[in-house]
């Protein structure tokens, strides 16, 4: 039998009203995240036979924010995400202490999932909307360097001239 630190029942509303007014609630009070997934819908499915997910497409898109946001290793990500309830609340996972995901590739198969079926153009018209009022200079776009192929470089006469040897 496993003795938990709480057990379910009304601690969980004063859970939320507390990560409401943290800094990471307030940020995941702006971001869109059902009109982000509407994007993604056609191509989702759960688990293969039968298993249960763990993350709805709303929390594997919170894991990729928190990803960016959190600047850790994939692994470190999942063990964060063990040990603190507010980015497991982030990810639209019941707060428990003692919940733990042992799979350590879920982050780079949800990020190969986003990546494969990503529209940018899509995407960046969902965020314009949602924060269109916020934003000063809406025809500007950044993105992440890491998602581009690590192999190109840059075209030197010297490289050009080795590349044709």
């Amino acid at each position: 039998m496993q003795l938990h630190l709480f057990e379910p029942g009304p601690y969980e509303h004063v859970l939320s009203l507390n990560f409401k007014d943290s800094d990471l609630g307030r940020l995941h009070s702006t971001i869109p995240f059902r009109e982000l997934a509407e994007s993604f819908k056609p191509a989702f499915r759960s688990c293969p036979q039968g298993a249960k997910a763990i993350f709805s497409l709303e929390g594997g898109l919170g894991l990729m924010f928190l990803k960016h946001l959190t600047q850790l290793s994939d692994a470190k990500l999942i063990s964060r995400i063990n040990t603190d309830w507010h980015l497991q609340i982030f990810c639209g996972l019941a707060p428990k202490v003692h919940y733990g995901i042992k799979d350590k590739d879920i982050v780079g198969r949800w990020r190969r999932f986003f990546g494969l079926r990503l529209n940018i153009s899509e995407l960046q018209d969902r965020l314009v909307s949602a924060w269109g009022t916020d934003l000063e200079h809406t025809q500007v776009s950044f993105q992440d360097a890491t998602v581009y192929e690590s192999y190109i470089k840059f075209p030197t006469d010297v490289k050009l001239l080795w590349d044709c040897v």
